[in-house]
């Protein structure tokens, strides 16, 4: 019966006792949590269940750590672990369902669907009782930064984290920041740090990229980490400025398609002297007018070159001569409007 409403478009719950839908899955509740009927039934006993009901549920779930971890990792029985999150929770059940999870942590976090268990805990959870997630990321800090999956639920730590377990979370980040900053997904945490704009976590991060900025800069993940520390971190520009136009072949990291984007970003965020002496540094390469990636350059100079207009003497009486042909010789001998006119729309253009 429960297969049955369970297959309909539309279950109308009334139709089975709550009662006898808790008797129904008790028995073998592992296995019904991975049926794609059954799941939700078990969903749907979490959540109007009894609180005793729930209860005997987490027992059966927790039994052995590995049944929860296995029942977080299946595309249905993962809904039915984050039913149990995301309702009404005991400490009894939340102690009996971290233990649980946390015998398989690492599983889960490089798991879609289990990871998606570890971000509704997380979320629904307060920081004490998450207070598993935030040790176990900080222990295996580096593979989970640099897992597809786990570098988000890493953002999701230090989002919902605070105080003391967020402060070893970055800390632990940072010390792995330069080779993180490298990686395919591990670059994406140390962005995140980067735009977080903490003062001990900004220090560490600089202290390891000083004298690396030009290798960070051909590098085609961390130059996105590079143009974060441009953005949101002053002080640096100016020593990835003057790590760039220390080096012997310059004209290399024009021709470089990632260089040649760090330049650009160099040339946005810069002001006064630093970002004259770079521009000028720039334009005396003649390679600017013919390396492919070197004319993306040169066409960003332009387009952020600021307008300068000057009007030759030739201008001046060309547009004289030309407004006296069509104007009466009485106008001509005053002040001549139409003269006026046209020097004035050629200033302004």
């Amino acid at each position: 019966m429960a297969k049955y409403y369970g297959n309909c478009l539309v279950v109308d719950w009334t139709l089975i006792d709550i009662d006898t839908m808790f008797n129904e899955v008790i028995g073998d509740v592992v296995k019904q949590t991975l049926d794609p009927f059954m799941s939700n039934i078990v969903q749907h006993v979490l959540e109007f269940g009894r609180d005793d009901q729930r209860l005997k549920i987490v027992r059966k779930l927790t039994q052995h750590p590995d049944q929860l971890v296995e029942a977080s990792l299946d595309s249905y029985g993962t809904k039915c672990v984050q039913k149990l999150i995301s309702t009404h929770n005991s400490k009894k059940e939340i102690a009996l369902v971290s233990y649980s999870l946390l015998s398989g942590f690492l599983y889960l976090v490089m798991d879609l669907d289990g990871n998606q268990v570890l971000q509704r805990c997380l979320s629904c959870w307060s920081v004490e009782d998450n207070e598993f997630i935030y040790d176990a990321a900080t222990r295996f800090c580096y593979a989970v930064a640099t897992d597809e999956h786990g570098c988000c639920l890493l953002q999701r730590c230090i989002e919902f984290s605070n105080g003391n377990s967020q402060q070893k979370l970055v800390k632990e980040i940072c010390k792995y920041a330069f080779h993180l900053a490298q990686h395919e997904y591990g670059n994406h945490i140390v962005q995140y740090i980067i735009q977080m704009q903490n003062p001990s976590a900004i220090a560490e991060l600089t202290a390891q990229f000083n004298g690396k900025y030009v290798q960070l800069s051909m590098q085609k993940f961390s130059i996105h980490v590079v143009e974060k520390c441009l953005e949101h971190i002053v002080e640096t520009r100016a020593r990835i400025v003057q790590e760039f136009l220390a080096v012997p072949y310059f004209e290399n990291l024009l021709q470089d398609p990632y260089a040649n984007y760090v330049v650009q970003c160099a040339l946005k965020f810069t002001e006064g002297s630093l970002h004259e002496s770079l521009v000028e540094t720039v334009r005396s390469h003649k390679i600017l007018h013919t390396g492919p990636y070197c004319r993306l350059l040169e066409e960003f100079l332009l387009t952020n070159a600021p307008s300068r207009h000057y009007l030759s003497l030739f201008h001046i009486g060309f547009l004289l001569i030309l407004s006296n042909l069509f104007s009466k010789p009485s106008i001509a001998k005053t002040q001549n409007p139409i003269s006026l006119l046209l020097l004035l729309v050629y200033v302004v253009m």
